[in-house]
């Protein structure tokens, strides 16, 4: 099943960076313990920021709609700069809730096989013209959040695709036993070297810093698996890596929000 990588990204500059700089970057135990503090101070930038930002957005549309052929692209360029903005302004919201505690869940039965496989075909076109193999080995059926689970695992996908090459194939295979269910994400990509794999799900972590992003991806996924029971792990491989979300099946019981 072909899938795509997202073309046509804002260009990376100082508007782009206006975010990273205020959350800023944590590459040590106690920088991450400090930011984990401040989630108060992070709900306030997000607070402080979706505002004016709503308003630039609302007038570059305006001006996009009703500039000359001459100005169009500029007008473009900003709402599509104001757009990033506020989609990194909803992962600094989300990383707040992970350090507040677990991520709140809406649970029903669901079957992870069909959840990741509805992921895959809406992902299709925005990948670049990856290939994507996806095997499901067994039925998987659980109580989970399938939105949360799409969102973990497309942030596995979205990884793989960024960090291995692009003629290569990315891998997602379900599987699971009486107790749980798994979702593993495969590249070929260099893998990760050793030293840094203990950094892997730490926020605003980027292992390579040439690579656009806020270095939440990750940390979110381990917070969605977290909130479920589960876990996130990272497997190194000869050419490539292994990241597996396990989610416990918990079958018993019906559907509910879960906020705990």
């Amino acid at each position: 099943m072909p899938v795509q990588r997202v073309e046509g990204q804002p260009a990376q500059g100082d508007t782009m960076d206006t975010c990273d700089r205020l959350v800023g970057r944590s590459e040590t135990d106690a920088d991450v313990e400090q930011v984990g503090g401040n989630a108060t101070a992070l709900a306030y930038i997000v607070h402080e920021l979706r505002s004016p930002l709503t308003v630039i957005r609302g007038f570059a549309e305006m001006l996009a709609d009703r500039a000359g052929t001459a100005g169009t692209p500029y007008a473009a360029a900003i709402v599509r700069n104001a757009q990033e903005m506020e989609r990194r302004l909803e992962l600094v919201e989300e990383a707040r809730r992970g350090f507040d505690g677990p991520l709140p869940l809406r649970l029903q039965v669901c079957d992870l096989g069909e959840v990741v496989a509805a992921l895959l075909e809406d992902m299709a076109g925005h990948l670049g013209g990856r290939e994507v193999r996806f095997r499901c080995r067994r039925q998987a059926a659980l109580r989970a959040d399938p939105s949360r689970l799409r969102q973990a695992v497309g942030n596995l996908v979205s990884n793989a695709v960024k960090h291995s090459c692009p003629s290569s194939a990315i891998e997602v295979a379900v599987d699971g036993d009486c107790s749980r269910a798994t979702v593993s994400v495969i590249d070929h990509g260099p893998g990760i070297p050793p030293h840094q794999q203990p950094m892997l799900f730490r926020p605003f972590t980027q292992l390579d810093p040439s690579r656009p992003g806020m270095g939440l991806g990750l940390f979110l996924v381990r917070c969605i698996a977290e909130a479920h029971g589960g876990d996130a792990a990272y497997e190194a491989r000869g050419g490539g890596s292994t990241f597996t979300l396990t989610i416990p099946r918990n079958l018993a019981g019906g559907n509910e929000a879960h906020h705990s």
